[in-house]
């Protein structure tokens, strides 16, 4: 078999892969809300996202994987290229900082957490993911993956804050048009964005999840699922952005009495 045709082939299984990585959700919403307060100190001491930008969602006639989209995004053109490494290195410090515009806590700076001993200490945990076909989450530069309850509680601890926060990001190209029988497809892709988010106490007990999604309102041209992410990248910020503030505007909402 050609070397082209397996290179091709091994794509396609990955974008198989990554379609079904990216069927996440919004975690369900939970509020402690005696553990917030502006005098409340939190930290985020881990930001990760799922590797690729999942590029098989949409809505229109009929729409799905179609022949000419999964070839065109399995090819060695410039901007098919999926991997969401990029867009979290982009994305990670405007999420902290949309986070840290509120009333509800005071956000510890990134630099303090990711300079601070015990951080630099503390091991990062095996990043593979569940049913997850062999794929390893992401993380943010600078941070380490960690999920564990007891773990988090003994960072909060030496890091001396009330709680710390578990970032997680989902991105993807939500796709409108119309597809005829299954070959080709004509329309128009949106960037969207899932930020989830939950903290743990100096007790290990989770005091907050929550999520946000959003769509990025600009639109870039395509061809069914493929997309060009270069193309994509700022309505991905942009998503981005809206997910993390929609995220905040709930948070304020479940804690309008406080």
């Amino acid at each position: 078999m050609p070397a082209s045709i397996t290179k091709t082939a091994m794509r396609l299984l990955a974008l198989v892969a990554a379609f079904a990585l990216g069927a996440c959700a919004i975690i369900p919403s939970s509020y402690e809300t005696q553990a917030f307060g502006k005098s409340k100190k939190f930290a985020v001491v881990s930001v990760s996202a799922t590797p690729e930008i999942n590029s098989g969602s949409g809505t229109g006639s009929g729409i799905g994987f179609t022949l000419s989209g999964l070839i065109k995004a399995a090819s060695d053109e410039s901007g098919y290229n999926g991997d969401a490494d990029k867009i979290l290195a982009d994305t990670a410090p405007l999420i902290l900082k949309d986070l840290g515009n509120n009333r509800h806590y005071t956000l510890v700076p990134a630099k303090t957490v990711l300079n601070h001993k015990a951080y630099r200490a503390a091991e990062g945990e095996d990043t593979s993911i569940t049913l997850g076909f062999g794929k390893k989450w992401l993380v943010a530069p600078g941070y380490k993956y960690i999920k564990s309850e007891d773990k988090l509680a003994k960072l909060a601890r030496d890091l001396n804050v009330d709680a710390v926060m578990v970032v997680t990001v989902n991105y993807s190209a939500g796709f409108t048009g119309a597809q005829a029988m299954g070959v080709i497809a004509g329309g128009v892709h949106h960037g969207k964005a899932m930020v989830n988010v939950y903290a743990v106490n100096r007790d290990g007990k989770i005091i907050w999840k929550d999520g946000g999604d959003a769509s990025s309102d600009n639109s870039i041209g395509g061809v069914g699922e493929s997309v060009n992410f270069t193309r994509l990248h700022p309505l991905l910020i942009e998503a981005t952005r809206s997910a993390t503030k929609k995220l905040m505007e709930k948070t304020d909402s479940k804690l309008a009495s406080l």
